[in-house]
């Protein structure tokens, strides 16, 4: 069956060539191919370090984003490190937590065995 392919098109098509319609730009792009890789390379880097940019942003716990977050990232690693899937064997628990607008919340704090301030003692 392949050796009858060449019967199957005309000479004149199988043997013809495409006429170079290579641009300006690709021209130029091959005759000084040291700055087409150093633009090349460059780009690149530029395009890694903009991903890691938006990368540290969107994982960073220290922001908060109102668009991106449906809860505070300080509380979603709190949650996930303290009350996650790894069995905490850490005896000891956090005395105080801050939420992200300042807030100090004491949440093991034992309501029956309040601090004295000073004016008690």
């Amino acid at each position: 069956m392949f050796s009858r392919l060449p019967i199957l098109g005309s000479p004149v098509r199988l043997f013809s060539t495409v006429k170079n319609q290579r641009g300006f730009i690709v021209t130029w792009m091959k005759k000084n191919f040291a700055v087409t890789y150093l633009i090349f390379v460059v780009g690149g880097g530029l395009t890694a370090l903009a991903t890691y940019t938006i990368t540290c942003v969107f994982k960073n716990p220290d922001i908060h984003l109102p668009f991106y977050d449906e809860k505070p990232r300080d509380e979603y690693y709190f949650n996930k490190h303290y009350f996650g899937s790894n069995y905490n064997t850490d005896p000891r628990l956090p005395p105080v937590r801050m939420h992200h607008n300042g807030d100090l919340e004491f949440p093991y704090d034992n309501p029956l065995r309040k601090a004295r301030s000073g004016k008690e003692v």
